[in-house]
């Protein structure tokens, strides 16, 4: 009795974890009392890695697989799943620190706000490594309600702390070691795509590259006039996916 009162307890935590984080992203940011104190970047501190707008729509497609999960979770079946226990704690803090983490940045607080994204992207980290994906077989509902939405998140989150570490450096009035921004900006992709690479490639795991060549395809969008960000792009992208391709699938 205590312990299934315990497990439905877990569950409510984290159907309400991502109902708050998905809130005051979607609504609580747009009210007038909250925008008043945002403060913008200004646009002369803006890097060549921040990528287009539009893809800031992925976050609808991660709040969405997010509650798919807060909701499969919640069914009967899964109440004793151990699997939900061991993330349980994990997206709840990700959902913590990912509302912070907004919440400071958009009052100008940069320093811990961007301590903030690295509680989130650790927190995704130890959900993604106790998924174990590409290294075990597991059922469709499984891929679909658990691993795909925790594997976008994290792709993304490959790409979010790329461009915001980049923009505090900037924001602090680091030089990037007297190196041309666009070059900068070639080296910073080179290096995130070859990490995200072998993410990708060691969990076989195409949704993850998915969401970083996303991120990658935006920074080449914003920068139209720079050809050799927009071929580094290019290649790294499709290095990415063969060597995906060339890795063994679960057994």
């Amino acid at each position: 009795m205590l312990d299934s009162l315990r497990q439905r307890l877990r569950q409510l935590t984290v159907l309400l974890a991502v109902a708050g984080m998905i809130i005051f992203n979607v609504y609580v940011r747009e009210l007038p009392f909250y925008s008043a104190t945002r403060q913008k970047i200004s646009p002369q501190l803006a890097t060549q890695l921040i990528p287009a707008t539009y893809t800031a729509l992925i976050w609808y497609a991660i709040f969405t697989g997010l509650i798919a999960y807060a909701t499969y979770q919640l069914l009967p079946r899964q109440t004793r799943n151990a699997l939900h226990n061991r993330l349980a704690f994990w997206l709840v803090l990700a959902c913590v620190a990912q509302v912070v983490w907004i919440y400071l940045w958009d009052l100008a607080i940069y320093q811990w706000a961007l301590c903030a994204l690295f509680v989130l992207l650790e927190a995704v980290i130890v959900m993604y490594r106790r998924l174990e994906i590409g290294r075990i077989r597991v059922r469709r509902n499984e891929t679909l309600f658990v691993r795909l939405p925790i594997s976008l998140f994290l792709g993304w989150l490959t790409i979010t702390t790329l461009v915001y570490s980049t923009t505090f450096l900037t924001l602090i009035g680091w030089d990037y070691l007297n190196i041309s921004p666009e070059l900068w900006a070639i080296i910073a992709i080179g290096l995130t795509a070859i990490l995200a690479g072998i993410v990708a490639q060691r969990h076989h795991d195409f949704i993850y590259a998915a969401a970083v060549i996303w991120g990658f395809s935006g920074i080449a969008v914003a920068n139209p006039t720079s050809l050799p960000i927009s071929l580094t792009v290019i290649v790294l992208s499709i290095a990415m996916l063969l060597a995906i391709l060339a890795s063994p699938t679960a057994r």
